[in-house]
Order: structure tokens, then sequence, then C-alpha cells
């Protein structure tokens, strides 16, 4: 899919600065990287997206339900402009979950990027091209993330939004595009 410019909404700042890339990236080749290990939340994941641009695909270990490490999505901004496109090339080829990571994450932001999620899941109910896989896979991704409410300090719980945000997200990526989830291989922790 080719990218896609389109101006950047208000003060928020989407997608990676492109100064910010274009460092990473050079930190990589003069380092001779042959890995990039992304260890946190999406500006950390969209980083090494965007290395990867150049390099292959990272391994991912989110710490915020964010669901980016699940898709071939990339965005970089460049004064006024964001340019998005997706390319394998950044779909993380590993990515592990282990819950223990989000227990310093507050609960309000826990909720608040699981909430975020399970609005990509529920739209996923009435996309145009939902398919037999996206619509059962909301419903898993929104029922794990229900479990937050319950219990918003236990593991169990925190476990919960880590396996129902990327379910989410996929579903959402699956109606955009078909699947390009062959070269990850996702481990959980217990």
């Amino acid at each position: 899919m080719p990218a896609v410019e389109r101006p950047a909404p208000g003060a928020r700042k989407a997608g990676i600065p492109v100064p910010v890339a274009d460092e990473a990236r050079e930190l990589a080749r003069s380092a001779c990287a042959d890995s990039l290990l992304s260890v946190d939340g999406g500006s950390t994941t969209g980083t090494a997206k965007a290395v990867a641009l150049s390099t292959g695909p990272p391994i991912a270990v989110p710490t915020i339900y964010v669901g980016s490490e699940v898709t071939p999505v990339w965005g970089l901004t460049d004064a006024a402009r964001k340019t998005t496109g997706t390319d394998p090339r950044v779909l993380p080829r590993t990515v592990i979950y282990d819950r223990g990571l989000t227990c310093t994450l507050p609960v309000d932001l826990s909720a608040a990027s699981g909430l975020n999620a399970m609005a990509h899941g529920v739209e996923s109910f009435a996309a145009p091209r939902r398919n037999p896989i996206s619509s059962p896979a909301a419903e898993e991704g929104n029922r794990a993330l229900a479990a937050v409410l319950a219990d918003p300090d236990g593991l169990e719980a925190r476990g919960n939004l880590l396996h129902g945000c990327p379910s989410d997200i996929r579903c959402t990526a699956a109606r955009a595009r078909r699947a390009a989830s062959t070269n990850r291989r996702p481990f959980a922790s217990t």
C-alpha cells in the first residue's frame, strides 16, 4: 500500500517525528544492528517501525495496551504533515507479552488505552469489510478487555488487557487489508 500524506490533527503529535526516525536509523546503522528491541508503548514501537523500514522487523515488548505491535502500519510526521503506510518489514517478527511489565501503568491509563482498543473491536462489527474471523476476534478481545473493570489492579485483568487489545487491533487491521501476521510469533507470559 502506498504512503498517504495528511495533515497532522491539531496540536496532537501523530506519528514519529522524521528527525527522531532519522537519528534512530543512523544509530542502528552505525552499530551494525541486525535486530531491534522495542520495550514500552506506542512511541517506542513506532520508532522501531521507522527503523525497520530500513533494517527489517523489530522485536516488540509492549508495556501498554496499544496494539501497534500486531500491525504493519507505520507513521512519520514532518512539520504539520503525517505520512502513513503499511509495509510487512515493520510488523514485529516476535511480540512478547508480559503482564508483569504493566504493573506500574496507572489504572486510569490502563482503562483509557483498553477502551481505545475496545472501540476498534466494536467498529469491526459494522465494518464493510468484516470477515468470519474479525467479528469473533473483536468479541473475544472486548470480553477480555471488560475483565479490567472487575479487577483493575490484578495481574489477571492486566493479562486480559494484553490479550484483548491485539485481538481488537488485529480485527481492525484485517478489515482494511489482508492479514499480514506470517512474520510474527507471539509469546505470552504466564
